[in-house]
Formats: structure tokens, C-alpha cells, sequence
């Protein structure tokens, strides 16, 4: 870690990290929870567990933990933004809709029951509608996207430094 910007110490080090991040997630996590605060914390264990598997880490640093959980967060919300992406595609027919989860790709090996559980209870719930019209007005006013990947923008004013000194 780069005890500077609480950072994995390189780049590909970093995007790594959060790519296993995002795909244990997709494996692990429950889903019949509507937010990541509402995950029990041995969900949580288990990823960060199943983490462990392909990087050292020291998981009593609490910065790390934070650095982690703000990642599976944004990871949880990002996965359920694309599900609901691919609902919206088919909402005009809920029964049509229920019936036709996304590809393995994105939905990865889940049952059916689950893809039904969040057509039923998630994608058509008042307060997710509202939150999620709010988020695609916020997202409408913005000046410019990042279009970095998951690397931090600090990151890439490194590597751009790196390679004008290279030079």
C-alpha cells in the first residue's frame, strides 16, 4: 500500500485490486439486500476473505478496511446500476422482463430466483425508482466524464509525470 494515497503501491497493482474487487463481489455478495449497508458484515468478511486468496494484505490497518469497503460499495452500487440498466430494457413488460436476466457475463452464475427478487422487490421499488431518477439527473448535469477506468486520478497524474520525465 502507498501509505501517502492509501493506495495500492502501482497502478496495475491497484486495478487489479478493484477488478477482483468487483468480481468477487458479483460472486459473493447476497443480493436480496437493497443497499451494501444493509450486507451482514460476514457477507462482507467473505469477500474480503476470498481477497486474501490473491493479495497480502494487512486487514487490521483501518485505513485498508476503509479503502475496501468504499470499494465494494461503489462496486455493489455500480453492478446494480448495469442489472437495472438491462431490467429497463424490458420494464415496459414485467412478467417479460422477469423471465429474461442478463447474460453470464454481467449476471454471473446466479439463479433465476434472484434475478425475479430484484425485478420484484428492487427495480420496482418506490424509493430505488426515485434514488435512481435522481442519480441519472446528477449524472445528465455533469460537465465531463471520467473516463480514466478505476484508476484515480492521482494515479494518472503519476504515470503522466513518469513518462514526461521518461522523455
Amino acid at each position: 500500500m502507498d501509505k501517502d494515497q492509501k493506495l495500492p503501491e502501482t497502478v496495475q497493482a491497484n486495478a487489479m485490486f478493484v477488478n477482483e474487487i468487483g468480481s468477487f463481489k458479483r460472486k459473493l455478495a447476497p443480493f436480496k439486500f437493497k443497499w451494501w449497508r444493509k450486507v451482514p458484515r460476514e457477507a462482507k468478511n467473505d469477500i474480503t476473505e476470498a481477497l486474501t486468496t490473491n493479495f497480502e494484505f494487512d486487514w487490521t490497518d483501518p485505513e485498508l478496511r476503509i479503502f475496501v469497503e468504499k470499494k465494494m460499495a461503489k462496486a455493489f452500487g455500480s453492478w446494480r446500476s448495469k442489472l437495472h440498466r438491462h431490467f429497463k430494457n424490458y420494464a415496459h413488460d414485467l412478467e417479460y422482463a422477469r423471465a429474461h436476466p442478463p447474460g453470464e457475463k454481467l449476471f454471473g452464475e446466479r439463479s433465476i430466483d434472484e434475478w425475479e427478487w430484484l425485478c420484484d422487490e428492487l427495480f420496482i421499488d418506490e424509493t430505488y425508482v426515485k434514488r435512481s431518477q435522481v442519480n441519472a439527473a446528477n449524472r445528465n448535469q455533469k460537465e465531463y466524464n471520467h473516463c480514466g477506468g478505476s484508476r484515480p486520478y492521482q494515479k494518472h497524474m503519476e504515470a503522466a509525470h513518469k513518462v514526461m520525465n521518461y522523455l
